[in-house]
């Protein structure tokens, strides 16, 4: 054993693959039990769901890095999710919110292709699978550095581009509520009677039209596409779940942007472990 690791205890999967019960806490209303689930990407990944086992019963489902988090789906029942945070690495951006071209100019099915062949999602993936388990509110992480986040709130260009990505997810979501993409350090406080009322982050959220949007997404994607994109990413550095959660008592506090290939300059920071990393 190395010096710097403790002696642990295996942790198995039960017969359904999932790891039900890993540990456990107590909250402030209730004890919280953590479970966590495979969730497909290029590399083993997993997804963490919190739930309170009395009263209110909260859920909190997060997601890692993934291009089809279906395997974990068991988890999200019974109840629905409270809250979804789920990753959105990259996105198509309408000529609206980037009179420029310099992010419009690329495809719908491009951004799709690209992200699938890296083991990502898009925005409006993350609207479909909240949809799929019925979450009352969803937050997107692991929003790629391509995307910088507004340095304030009078940033309208950068806001835009957010508000955009948002959208996205928000139309293929069809609720009617609003989708945030989660900023560094952001808290969201998950209300006790979820089936009034939607977790509010701490900025001001206003509201907005949404248009039903049913979209089946493939996850095949062809092989030159994928060797292309495949080595381009050995040589870049692999994307990891940089944007980590906090869990105290429902509250979450998540990092937002992930420096992912090919960006520009952007910063995350990690809460989990106290590091901060700079790119």
């Amino acid at each position: 054993m190395h010096s710097s690791e403790v002696a642990g205890s295996d942790i198995r999967a039960s017969p359904d693959g999932l790891w039900r019960a890993i540990t456990q806490g107590r909250g402030r209303m209730s004890e919280i039990v953590v479970d966590a689930g495979p969730i497909l990407h290029r590399d083993p990944c997993l997804g963490y769901v919190f739930s309170e086992v009395r009263y209110p019963s909260r859920k909190i489902v997060i997601l890692g890095d993934t291009y089809d988090p279906s395997p974990i789906i068991p988890l999200c029942n019974n109840p629905s999710p409270s809250l979804l945070i789920h990753e959105a690495t990259d996105s198509h951006i309408s000529h609206h919110a980037d009179p420029t071209g310099k992010l419009s100019r690329r495809t719908e099915r491009d951004v799709l292709e690209k992200a699938l062949s890296r083991g990502h999602s898009v925005p409006e993936m993350a609207g479909a699978f909240a949809k799929l388990i019925g979450a009352r509110d969803l937050v997107l992480n692991h929003i790629g550095g391509r995307f910088p986040a507004p340095r304030n709130p009078r940033d309208a260009p950068r806001q835009k581009i957010m508000r955009d990505i948002e959208n996205n997810a928000a139309r293929a979501w069809g609720s009617g509520r609003r989708v945030t993409a989660a900023y560094d350090y952001m808290r969201v406080h998950v209300p006790f009677d979820v089936g009034n009322a939607s977790s509010s982050p701490e900025t001001t959220l206003g509201d907005q039209d949404t248009v039903q949007l049913d979209i089946s997404i493939s996850t095949q994607v062809s092989a030159s596409v994928e060797e292309a994109e495949g080595s381009q990413d050995a040589a870049e550095g692999r994307a990891s779940f940089a944007s980590a959660a906090m869990i105290t008592d429902l509250t979450v506090t998540s990092g937002g942007h992930h420096p992912d290939a090919r960006a520009g300059p952007s910063r995350y920071s990690v809460r989990g472990n106290h590091k901060r990393h700079r790119r």
